[in-house]
């Protein structure tokens, strides 16, 4: 008896997930960091990071499809943006808890033009590109392709990637409606939907 009893105290130590801790009422996730994320109140399966609600998906999609797939699932939601290193570290801890397997997501960044410049890069949620954290030295995109992922070598890093590809990804929306500056938002949609997740053009 005493065997079997250490048997499964070995098998349930074994397949207990390394990283979080969800607590019984799943209103909090402690993570590896001591980030300590809490439930969207009124959306189930959302949780906060800073003033948004975010989601993770595990579905790959490519950037546009993805990007679409948020705008369906909550009014005002977009691809996932951070705006400093703590938002960002977060986000990170609250992707490889989400997946850890494959923690590689889509960000909410792209760009209009040369994806080699770091200043030719948005945000598809209107909000100011004032934060990055570039895998390259120096600290910019590659030039490989126009729209960015996140944790491609380097947890928590950011990577320009041909937008045909197919990743995980994280929605984000504001739970009060405080939308980004609508005109933004609306000059940013219509190019959004113009990039041809086939070619990158």
């Amino acid at each position: 008896m005493k065997v079997l009893l250490v048997l499964a105290m070995m098998f349930l130590g074994a397949s207990a997930h390394p990283c979080p801790h969800t607590f019984a009422d799943n209103s909090t996730v402690k993570l590896l960091e001591n980030y300590v994320i809490e439930q969207c109140t009124g959306h189930a399966a959302w949780y906060k990071l800073g003033s948004y609600c975010i989601k993770h998906f595990n579905q790959m999609l490519d950037y546009t499809s993805a990007e679409n797939h948020c705008k369906s699932v909550k009014t005002g939601a977009h691809l996932v943006s951070t705006h400093n290193a703590e938002e960002n570290n977060a986000l990170d801890e609250f992707t490889q808890w989400s997946s850890r397997p494959n923690p590689r997501i889509w960000l909410g960044g792209y760009a209009l033009t040369d994806p080699s410049q770091a200043s030719n890069f948005l945000w598809t949620d209107g909000s100011n590109m004032d934060f990055s954290a570039w895998i390259q030295e120096p600290k910019q995109p590659s030039g490989d392709g126009r729209c960015m992922e996140m944790n491609l070598f380097e947890t928590g890093k950011w990577n320009d990637k041909p937008c045909s590809q197919k990743n995980f990804f994280v929605c984000a929306f504001k739970p009060d409606g405080g939308c980004p500056r609508v005109e933004d938002t609306d000059r940013l949609e219509p190019e959004v939907s113009q990039l041809n997740p086939m070619t990158d053009e």
